[in-house]
């Protein structure tokens, strides 16, 4: 059986991961803003039994993820599941202060 612990954080969504371990390669984790997300998402893939070969894919998505991102990458050292950083660049992009063209 494969099921999650009953409460999230609330940065991770609640559908990680919804289907058995030898189904799913990676779990993409939205709106990264730190290391410390992608030690708890680690955490409860492991506590949730999934293969050690599903990987995290990161989202960088938002100015404070982009100022963390040497942080963020680092956690490589720390989470052996962390394969790739994504970038969020619509979600970058979508501000007040950001000029479209």
């Amino acid at each position: 059986s494969f099921s999650l612990p009953p409460a999230l954080p609330p940065s991770l969504p609640p559908s990680l991961p919804l289907s058995p371990p030898g189904k799913v390669d990676a779990v993409i984790i939205p709106k990264v803003q730190n290391a410390d997300t992608l030690i708890t998402a680690n955490e409860l893939l492991s506590r949730s039994g999934a293969s050690p070969r599903m990987a995290i894919w990161a989202m960088i998505e938002t100015p404070a993820a982009v100022m963390n991102i040497k942080e963020i990458s680092q956690s490589a050292n720390f989470v052996p599941r962390l394969e790739a950083l994504m970038m969020g660049t619509s979600d970058l992009t979508v501000r007040d202060d950001v000029v479209r063209e």
